[in-house]
C-alpha cells in the first residue's frame, strides 16, 4: 500500500460505517470481545476499543430486545467486564464511542 492510500485510510477512521446485525450476531461479537478482554495481556488500544465498541452493542441490543433485562445472570456478566451501568443513561453520545 502506497503512503497517500494509509494517509487518506487514517484520514477517514472517524467516518461511521452503518451495519445491520441479528442478535445472534450482536451476542457472538459481544461474547468474543468479553472472553478477549479477560485475557491479562489485552490491554492496549485496541482492547479499549473492542470493549467501548461492546458497550455499545450492548445498550443497542438492550434497546431492540428489552427482555435481554430479564436474564439477569446475563446482566451481571457484562457488569463484571465492561463498564456499564444498566439504570442509568448509556454511555455513548450520537453512538460514538465515549470514555
Amino acid at each position: 500500500m502506497e503512503e497517500q492510500e494509509i494517509t487518506k485510510m487514517v484520514n477517514q477512521l472517524d467516518e461511521e460505517l452503518n451495519i445491520n446485525l441479528t442478535m445472534m450476531q450482536s451476542m457472538c461479537i459481544v461474547g468474543h470481545i468479553e472472553l478477549a478482554l479477560r485475557h491479562p495481556e489485552n490491554n492496549g488500544p485496541a482492547a479499549f476499543i473492542a470493549k467501548k465498541t461492546a458497550e455499545h452493542l450492548i445498550y443497542k441490543m438492550l434497546e431492540t430486545w428489552p427482555a435481554f433485562r430479564e436474564r439477569k445472570d446475563l446482566m451481571e456478566a457484562w457488569q463484571s467486564v465492561f463498564d456499564i451501568n444498566f439504570n442509568q443513561e448509556r454511555g455513548a453520545q450520537n453512538g460514538r464511542i465515549t470514555g
